[in-house]
């Protein structure tokens, strides 16, 4: 349809708004008297179908503006902040996919930045394995619209949901899974994170090709788009955590992209995604979801698999026992499933720095396990033909010896042959044992202990076998293998304990109500502290401070840094309970002299000298120190608590709202927000929602309960 037709649609067509230019084809067959019309074979996916809107619909208002080449032949697919449908250009003859912002959101300021900043992001990123933008401009109605290529194929998810056990067609999807990461270390090295990566979002073809697809909640690292730092802003204003909880509505699934404060999609979000820290989100973070998707590869399921509210809950606290336990029990190569760890770790710097990393690591996982495939079909093509030799020379022998002929220089020769043969397996076998030692060591894989022990002890029965010299010296490695597996299941047992230990100290750490002393549970929580040394073998209310130390040194719990600080946080906490209690538990001077046996913190041992001292001049001065910036959440509310002490309510509520920016996921500071606006005379109302965030954060936790109620 031309321009002069459409022109003629009942004024559809405001005043100043020009008149579309007639297509190319339009063009030369007014021109010319023809058109050029290539028509290619169909491909097999593709479906017939006559338009369901063009040009000569009274419906003009859900066409594009200013040209008239696309009809549009029905809806594809619906998304939070879209619609897709599948267009036909009539110039070049090809299905295209037509993405449309949705009508109720065409007002939205904030959405419509986002949606022609997804357009922009995939229009610069151009790379095979993601879709191409072809063009951006407005329906005659004014929404925002772009095209792209028409992606036809299958999902990964679809993919992954028709395995019957998850080791079906591991090599093939680890093939589509490398093509992922590859796509995203070049968005990456382009500035660019995607935010949503998950199986649905990526397009499998019949041909191989593999794309990555949905780039909605993508965001420009560094120099963000104006929709990401206006949201930014807006958000520091406002709660983050309330923002949080309250993202996705009801019977979302943990399956779905959620559009709103946290977006993505629970099952494969990093923890700080879920907590709403929008800032802190980097290249580490789409790694983290890369690592989901390998998981549900490896395993079946994400990291974070059921409804919407739990996948929520689950990834803001990086719970991921369940993930551990599937990734432990699955039928994997052992550096796939520790690849998939690091790549799922909460502590964002512990993962691979970008996807660039993650994709090296699995290319030379894929190389080495195609090496080790040709070099066993290289070693059996020599033991067939080994065996056809010796077969042969074992046929002539007996022909010799059949018809009297006895070459004793042959049968010697073959006996040395056969001496020579079992010498080199013997020593082929301890080599290959001494390799799965080094790889045992680098790696810290148990099943790598396993097979460095049995080859080992292959070595030893060819050599007793067939009275070889070097049976000692494999005697002696078969006994340093078993020292060094022994040693590495001890020192495994003693990571998980203290890891087990540590995890109980921060799940009792969440009893904050302690600071205005109302919380009636202070005597259990006060055993639950003692009940947790104890299970180490030492009772702290009654051992000295020389046999706690030498308790949690014994235990390996006092080695490094991060150990140190878990241990000095949870004695903070405890003396900070022990402060409001009058129980024998709470012998505060002595829990204080233990914390500084064993926790050298400066800051901490400053604050434990005001518990003793209780003097404000020095109190004062700690909390203006720049030292405070730093310091950590149970550090801070041991301030707070001296701070209500010596009745300077209204210093510790400015301290506890600004940790709390600091700490948005922390259980403490945010429900001793709430208690520090109702005691300071605030309106209950504005205290609430600071009680309800932190139920959200830590469900069942008894605090928030008890004020909501």
């Amino acid at each position: 349809m031309g321009a002069s037709d459409s022109g003629r649609e009942g004024g559809s067509r405001g005043p100043g708004i020009p008149e579309p230019p007639p297509s190319v084809l339009s063009f030369l067959e007014h021109k010319t008297g023809d058109a050029p019309r290539v028509s290619l074979r169909p491909e097999e996916s593709a479906e017939a179908g006559d338009p369901v809107l063009d040009a000569s619909t009274p419906a003009r208002k859900a066409l594009p503006r200013g040209s008239g080449k696309y009809q549009l032949l029905g809806e594809v697919a619906r998304g939070g902040m879209g619609v897709v449908l599948r267009g036909h250009d009539t110039d070049l003859g090809r299905d295209v996919a037509v993405k449309v912002l949705h009508e109720g959101l065409a007002s939205d300021e904030n959405v419509l930045q986002r949606f022609v900043e997804e357009a922009q992001i995939g229009g610069q990123l151009q790379h095979p394995g993601i879709v191409p933008v072809y063009d951006l401009g407005l329906m005659e109605d004014e929404r925002p619209y772009f095209t792209m290529k028409l992606v036809k194929g299958k999902t990964l998810s679809a993919l992954f949901a028709a395995r019957v056990t998850p080791e079906e067609d591991r090599g093939h999807l680890l093939d589509v899974f490398l093509s992922v990461c590859q796509t995203v270390a070049y968005a990456h090295s382009r500035g660019v994170i995607h935010r949503d990566l998950k199986p649905s979002n990526v397009m499998v073809g019949a041909f191989g090709e593999v794309q990555v697809v949905d780039w909605g909640l993508a965001k420009v690292l560094s120099r963000g788009g104006t929709a990401d730092e206006k949201r930014a802003r807006e958000r520091s204003a406002e709660r983050t955590v309330l923002e949080t909880v309250r993202s996705g509505g009801p019977g979302s699934g943990s399956s779905h992209s959620v559009v709103g404060s946290v977006m993505g999609t629970p099952a494969y979000m990093p923890p700080e995604q879920a907590t709403g820290n929008v800032e802190k989100l980097d290249e580490r973070s789409d790694v983290f979801s890369l690592g989901a998707i390998l998981c549900e590869l490896l395993t079946g399921e994400p990291p974070y698999p059921g409804d919407f509210s739990d996948a929520v809950l689950k990834a803001a606290n990086a719970d991921l026992e369940d993930a551990d336990r599937r990734l432990d029990a699955c039928i994997g190569e052992p550096e796939l499933v520790e690849l998939a760890r690091q790549c799922l770790r909460p502590a964002q710097l512990a993962r691979p720095a970008s996807a660039e990393v993650l994709a090296d690591r699995v290319r030379e996982y894929i190389r080495s396990k195609e090496e080790r495939v040709r070099q066993a079909e290289i070693e059996a093509a020599v033991q067939r033909r080994a065996k056809w030799i010796w077969t042969g020379v074992v046929a002539v022998i007996v022909l010799l010896l059949g018809s009297g002929v006895v070459y004793r220089e042959r049968a010697t020769a073959a006996r040395r042959e056969r001496a020579l043969s079992i010498q080199r397996d013997a020593r082929e076998a301890r080599l290959q044992a001494e390799s799965l030692v080094a790889r045992a060591r680098e790696s810290k894989n148990l099943e790598l202990w396993h097979a460095a022990r049995a080859e080992a002890a292959r070595a030893r029965t060819i050599a007793e076998t067939e009275g070889l010299a070097s049976l000692p010296e494999l005697d002696q490695l078969i006994q340093n293998i078993e020292e060094e597996r022994a040693e590495f299941l001890a020192a495994r047992d003693r990571d998980r304990r203290r890891e087990s230990f540590q995890r109980r100290l921060a799940a009792l750490s969440f009893a904050p109500l302690d600071i205005m002393g109302v919380d009636a549970r202070l005597p259990e929580i006060l055993a639950a502290y003692r009940a947790t040394f104890q299970e180490l073998g030492v009772d702290v209310v009654t051992a000295s401070a020389d046999e706690v130390e030498r308790t949690l040194r014994e235990a390996h719990l006092l080695e490094g840094d991060a150990d140190t600080d878990a241990v000095g946080a949870a004695l903070e906490s405890w003396i900070r309970v022990a402060m409001s209690s009058r129980s024998g538990l709470g012998a505060t001077d002595h829990l204080i002299d233990i914390a500084d046996r064993v926790d050298p913190d400066p800051f901490r041992r400053r604050l434990r000298a005001l518990v003793r001292s209780n003097d404000p001049g020095e109190l004062a001065r700690l909390v203006d120190s720049p030292e405070v910036d730093e310091a950590s959440p149970s550090s801070l509310l041991m301030l707070v608590k001296l701070l209500v002490r010596g009745g300077n309510p209204e210093r510790s509520g400015a301290l506890i709202l600004s940790g709390r920016e600091r700490h948005p996921g922390d259980l403490g500071l945010t429900l001793v927000a709430g208690l520090i606006m109702i005691y300071g005379g605030e309106d209950y109302w504005r205290a609430l929602p600071y009680f309800v965030a932190g139920e959200a954060i830590k469900p069942g936790a008894p605090s928030p309960r008890f004020f909501r109620a």
